[in-house]
């Protein structure tokens, strides 16, 4: 499994418009099996910046997801507001309520 969190930031006042980008992409998750979580969550300190919590099945299978035309249309619409690169930060989890045990 790979695990990542990811901050977006976005050109000022746009915060409402990535987090409807980010949820349209959540809905495309539930049909794949190969993505096991896909949140989305908002910063109350940036109303410019959204968070993702995304655990796939291999980097290969997330690779693969963002191949798919629906994803890339989703991506097309999400370029035009970024405020520069999203930050992605691969973690270990280990588990919790709401996760499989993973160790």
């Amino acid at each position: 499994m790979v695990e990542y969190f990811t901050k977006f930031t976005v050109q000022k006042g746009q915060g409402d418009a990535l987090e409807n980008i980010l949820m349209e992409a959540s809905k495309n998750t539930r049909t794949a099996p190969e993505c096991i979580l896909f949140v989305v969550a908002r910063s109350p300190e940036d109303e410019d910046a959204v968070w993702t919590t995304e655990i796939w099945t291999s980097n290969e299978a997330e690779a693969a997801a963002m191949e798919k035309p629906e994803i890339k249309e989703i991506t097309n619409k999400l370029l035009p507001i970024l405020q520069g690169a999203p930050t992605r930060t691969g973690v270990r989890l280990v588990g919790g309520k709401g996760l499989p045990l993973v160790r």
